[in-house]
């Protein structure tokens, strides 16, 4: 007899994923810049603004996905990221980084992004399940 598969449902924690992304995005912004070559001009008109923006996409999703059960509870859990991404932003000046409002757009933008992402998500499954 074969054994039937079972899913790896202990292989999607988007807790953790979330937990771990929040810290890395923290972690990652508030390290100083080394070198001392200044970064190319097309980092800052695009790159840049597409790292915040994924990033932050992508920690909401994750965290809409644990903690969003309510419509509440997601507004709190969207607003929380926006507020971490503005308290990265004033950090950065006393790492010898600097604070930048578009940084600040852009992780905002992020945030929508993702939860945007997790209602059609969540509009998906709904039409989806019989």
């Amino acid at each position: 007899m074969g054994a039937t598969a079972k899913p790896i449902r202990w292989l999607w924690r988007p807790d953790i994923y979330a937990i771990a992304l929040g810290g890395i995005i923290v972690i990652g912004s508030l390290l100083p810049i080394q070198s001392d070559e200044p970064l190319p001009e097309h980092f800052y008109q695009r790159g840049d603004l597409y790292q915040h923006i994924g990033a932050y996409a992508l920690l909401t999703f994750f965290a809409l996905s644990s903690w969003g059960e309510t419509l509440r509870h997601a507004g709190l859990v969207m607003v929380s990221i926006v507020c971490l991404g503005v308290i990265v932003e004033f950090i950065q000046p006393s790492v010898g980084r600097s604070l930048d409002i578009i940084d600040l757009a852009a992780n905002s933008v992020g945030v929508i992004v993702g939860g945007i992402c997790m209602l059609g998500l969540s509009v998906w499954q709904v039409r989806v399940r019989p």
